[in-house]
């Protein structure tokens, strides 16, 4: 509202007008419109997803913005470009505060991202690149969720070259699987890793795999060494002596 006040003076002298009162506030309008719906687990917002601006008539308006991030009802949590969330639908809120307080008001604005589960890496390791039958080898198995996400946690199982694990738990992202001497079909091997997550990875990453080869050739045969005394000539009808027989019997054998 406004109060006009008129001082009147003498005829034909110039009249003084003083208007007092208070000016309405304008409200910004916001707009928002990020890059993606969704992004996968591990991704930081970014710049493409906490970008809203200000404006009022076509003209962009200097102020700060303010970013919260709030999943299934539940409480808000500040977030910057760097956040990095974890799996959910989640309501941005973004709060814009005008620079110019006199003429503008705060204003906010809200969108939904939902934060997908990531697909993690395995390695697979064994301990040599070529074996005989006659060896047994290790595999060792490495999940990697990526630089600064959650270790994942779960089961991971080997198969290849005609062998298959028991499922082996992870710990600290790794499991040593050891493949007995002899179950691993010759020729070049692919040794496949597959992981599963448990209850407490299921929503933050996806089931995968990984492989690695190698070499298994067939162990050498040993051939046995036959140790014979000559033994002393005897006459034609006399019965072998034991030693005789018993040295004999012994070559069947071998």
């Amino acid at each position: 509202q406004a109060a006009l006040s008129i001082a009147y003076n003498a005829s034909g002298s110039p009249q003084a007008v003083s208007l007092t009162g208070t000016g309405v506030q304008s409200t910004p309008i916001l707009l928002w419109s990020p890059s993606a719906a969704s992004i996968t687990y591990g991704t930081p917002l970014g710049t493409g997803v906490l970008d809203a601006t200000a404006n009022q008539s076509g003209s962009n308006l200097a102020g700060t913005f303010a970013y919260s991030a709030t999943l299934n009802s539940g409480t808000p949590q500040a977030v910057t470009q760097a956040t990095v969330l974890g799996t959910g639908t989640y309501t941005l809120t973004a709060t814009f505060t005008p620079t110019d307080t006199t003429d503008y008001t705060t204003a906010t604005a809200t969108v939904s991202i939902t934060i997908n589960p990531a697909t993690p890496t395995v390695t697979v390791l064994p301990s040599a690149s070529s074996i005989t039958t006659a060896q047994a080898l290790t595999v060792t198995i490495s999940v990697n969720g990526g630089t600064g996400n959650l270790t994942p946690t779960g089961f991971v199982t080997l198969s290849g070259g005609g062998y298959t694990s028991a499922a082996a738990t992870l710990s600290n992202g790794s499991a040593s699987i050891s493949i007995p001497a002899g179950k691993l079909a010759t020729g070049s091997d692919t040794l496949t890793a597959t992981y599963t997550p448990d209850s407490s990875s299921s929503s933050t990453y996806n089931s995968v795999s990984g492989s690695n080869s190698l070499i298994v050739t067939a162990a050498s045969k040993t051939t046995p060494t036959i140790t014979w005394n000559t033994p002393a000539a005897i006459t034609y009808g006399t019965a072998l002596r034991s030693e005789e027989r018993r040295v004999g019997k012994e070559c069947r054998s071998r």
